[in-house]
């Protein structure tokens, strides 16, 4: 466009010489043809063809101006194109501009927020949250086992205590029990004064060891027994009389009986009432002569044939002579001693087993009361951990939450910001396609 307006400038100049230089020339043609009127002729005949050289000029300057004023209308649409397009290039560019610095702002606060996102972190939380739910479970599970046993050792305690209780109370009215035996059996001899139990630990004596915790009478004779025996059945057992033949005058005041121990079996016949004494004792001469009958009838029938010192005794108790008969016991403390005697020694034993008992309750009240205290302490332990480890979950779990949520935000922002700069490069391409159309429509308007 450039060339072709200064090509018709180039025309116009000479096309503007050309008239001025026709115009002058008419000028001269008409002052010659005042000068050569003579020569009308010659000077119409001119006149008439600077007439057509006119009408020729006029013809080509209207031609001109047609073309001038084409000229000027194109130049005035290019340059108004020229104009349009450059606007909208600066349009363009800093339309770009915006584009690349918002980019630029968008690539900053990615990399702040990929600073900011730490999956690892979160991995960290959610690993240490089940660690301690872990913790909590097992804590909640010895709690739970502590309470089983607790429980447990509790109603043991009390099935222990109140066996304990029981048996203290059976300990103590068996004890009773055997106090009053003791008792009676003291009113036959079998307690000494204390000069008298001095004496028989100086000679070696245990004066425990009596002839009625020695018997063993078959059942049904006891009465008989203890009729004959009487006061014998509190009698101390020793090995040999003899040895006491010093120093026992010295205790003639005192009462008391000495029967020595038998080191051999009894041969008596089964009639004898000592066929019905065990104890390893020698009381064949206070039993001797005694023969033992099953009934009355029978007794009543062998007094006939008893000879002098021989008597015959019944179970019951009902002794006869020759010539003499006795019923009961002239002592009546000695009546029911044997049978006291075995009840004793069995309260002895049923005593003992009752004091193991006791001790053995005592000993696992004791155990199941340690236990209780440290099972309870235990308990304890685990609730404070249990209270602890709740607080520390709850902590984690709300800092967990708070990470998480502000973790998602980031990723949704992050979202948003990829996806804002995918738009931005596709409009920054277009801006970048547009710029380069109208820079080539500016170049072609130039």
């Amino acid at each position: 466009l450039l060339a072709d307006l200064e090509q018709t400038n180039s025309g116009l100049d000479q096309t503007d010489g050309h008239l001025i230089s026709d115009k002058s020339r008419l000028k001269e043609i008409a002052d010659h043809l005042v000068e050569i009127t003579p020569n009308l002729t010659q000077l119409q005949e001119s006149e008439n063809s600077a007439a057509v050289s006119y009408s020729e000029s006029e013809k080509a300057m209207q031609d001109w101006q047609i073309r001038w004023d084409d000229f000027r209308e194109r130049s005035a649409d290019a340059s108004k194109q020229a104009e349009v397009e450059h606007s909208r290039i600066q349009q363009l560019e800093q339309a770009l501009l915006r584009l690349q610095e918002k980019n630029e702002r968008l690539k900053d606060e990615k990399t702040e927020l990929d600073e900011l996102e730490d999956p690892k972190s979160l991995e960290v939380f959610e690993e240490r949250k089940r660690t301690i739910n872990d913790s909590l479970e097992m804590a909640r599970q010895e709690h739970r086992e502590c309470a089983e046993v607790l429980l447990t050792s509790k109603k043991e305690d009390q099935v222990q205590r109140k066996l304990l209780d029981q048996s203290r109370e059976k300990l103590q009215r068996l004890e009773g029990r055997r106090a009053s035996l003791e008792t009676l059996q003291e009113a036959i001899g079998m307690k000494f004064g204390s000069e008298l139990d001095q004496w028989f630990r100086d000679n070696n004596i245990d004066s425990n060891d009596r002839v009625l915790s020695r018997l063993t009478v078959t059942d049904g004779w006891q009465a008989a027994v203890e009729l004959v025996l009487g006061e014998c059945l509190g009698a101390v057992c020793v090995d040999n009389i003899s040895e006491f033949e010093d120093g026992i005058s010295d205790f003639a005041t005192h009462s008391f009986r000495i029967v020595e121990k038998s080191s051999h079996e009894s041969t008596s016949s089964k009639k004898d009432l000592n066929h019905y004494v065990q104890g390893g004792l020698a009381l064949e001469n206070l039993l001797a002569g005694v023969t033992g009958a099953e009934n009355v009838a029978e007794a009543f029938a062998l007094r006939k044939s008893l000879g002098p010192g021989e008597s015959v005794i019944t179970r019951e108790g009902l002794w006869l002579g020759s010539d003499w008969l006795r019923v009961g016991s002239s002592n009546s403390a000695s009546e029911g001693s044997i049978d006291r005697q075995a009840e004793l020694e069995r309260l002895s034993l049923e005593i003992n087993e009752n004091k193991s008992l006791c001790a053995r309750s005592e000993i696992l009240v004791e155990q199941l009361q340690e236990t209780i205290v440290r099972i309870e302490k235990k308990r304890e332990e685990a609730q404070l951990k249990i209270q602890n480890l709740s607080s520390e979950e709850a902590a984690i779990a709300a800092e967990l939450s708070a990470k998480s949520a502000r973790q998602e935000e980031i990723s949704k922002r992050l979202e948003r910001i990829d996806s804002e700069m995918i738009r931005l490069s596709n409009q920054s391409s277009q801006d970048e396609q547009a710029l380069l159309e109208s820079k080539s429509l500016l170049q072609a308007a130039i």
